[in-house]
């Protein structure tokens, strides 16, 4: 779980050390119902869904405008049911 304060950007940095690539997607459950029915893999221009090359390290920067709690979950087949899930916390 990570804590983050509400209104102020804050930078994420993704280190995928898997000779595999990954996905970091946060959002709510109607976000993640949607990456979950969707064949998309390659995500580019929205920071809350990014795409994580096999050992490489990709950085992205939100800002959220609601406080709350939300998942972080990798999509790519079997990933999520291999526990790839996290939470950020939006605190005021």
């Amino acid at each position: 779980e990570v804590r983050v304060p509400l209104g102020v950007p804050v930078t994420f940095v993704i280190r995928n050390t898997d000779p595999i690539d990954h996905e970091w997607i946060v959002g709510d459950e109607a976000v993640h119902a949607f990456h979950r029915a969707s064949a998309e893999t390659l995500h580019a221009g929205d920071p809350t869904a990014v795409s994580v090359p096999a050992l490489s390290t990709v950085t992205t920067t939100i800002t959220f405008t609601s406080a709350g709690r939300l998942a972080f979950i990798c999509h790519l087949p079997g990933h999520e049911a291999y526990g790839m899930v996290g939470w950020v916390t939006i605190e005021p």
